[in-house]
């Protein structure tokens, strides 16, 4: 099965170069082009890309017109170990990304670092601190992450649309004490969603924090192919606010 499946994207790799003068749009379930394995390609029109992975900014080719990208495996975004956000920021298509799309999500400083990204400030109400000793996610003023944050965000300067993609925590292994992390970092990434549609019913601003419901299992080709069936039938990306997201999120069952 192994040998099979490095066939067909040895296969999949050689056509892709053939034809990625005229791509547009790209869903794959891997990276089938390496600076180390093949030819040099070029995509000089790939605007949309949805992988399983985020890609090393080794393996990618210029990708100059790249503004939607989406990473359909993404349970922990963190700013070590590996620093999710540093390695986006040297990617190629840092100075054009817009669109961010981060599927199973359960972990990692995701609500502080999209704080500094997306500019919002923190607001801390006297009386809903006294109702609670939770204050709004955000990295100490002045520490070395919050410095690390505002580099990575200058280096993204087109990035202000991200969409969380989150999935139900599984008790799994050495990783089966951080069941409160999870929720906390679900918490934290709805209240920032809140406060930026509270700043955006006051006039729109471009900025926009989407959570989706959380789904069970991972996510798959099945739902892959789901996409990329409504973004050739849309023609829009098949994981962007289409019409029917919209409507979906005034009923509540989108968290902006």
């Amino acid at each position: 099965m192994e040998l099979e499946r490095r066939e067909l994207e040895a296969a999949a790799s050689l056509l892709l170069v053939l034809v990625a003068p005229s791509v547009r749009t790209l869903f794959s379930d891997f990276w089938p082009i390496t600076r180390k394995t093949m030819r040099p390609a070029s995509f000089p029109h790939l605007t949309a890309l949805s992988l399983s992975s985020r890609p090393s900014a080794e393996d990618l080719p210029p990708l100059p017109s790249l503004t939607h990208l989406h990473i359909a495996s993404c349970w922990a975004v963190n700013m070590d170990n590996p620093p999710f956000w540093d390695r986006l920021s040297v990617c190629p298509f840092h100075a054009t990304l817009s669109h961010l799309r981060l599927s199973g999500v359960r972990f990692g400083a995701v609500a502080e670092y999209l704080r500094i990204q997306l500019d919002v400030p923190v607001i801390i109400d006297d009386a809903e601190v006294r109702r609670s000793p939770l204050i709004p996610a955000h990295f100490k003023p002045g520490s070395e992450r919050e410095r690390r944050a505002m580099e990575d965000a200058a280096r993204l300067p087109m990035l202000k649309n991200v969409w969380i993609d989150s999935r139900e925590y599984a008790v799994q292994g050495w990783c089966g004490t951080s069941g409160m992390a999870h929720v906390t970092t679900l918490s934290d990434l709805r209240a920032l969603a809140k406060q930026i549609q509270t700043v955006q019913d006051d006039g729109a601003d471009g900025r926009k924090l989407v959570i989706f419901p959380t789904k069970k299992g991972e996510y798959g080709l099945e739902q892959m192919l789901e996409d990329w069936s409504t973004s050739v039938a849309e023609r829009v990306l098949g994981w962007s606010m289409s019409m029917h997201n919209l409507k979906m999120a005034r009923l509540g069952y989108v968290a902006l």
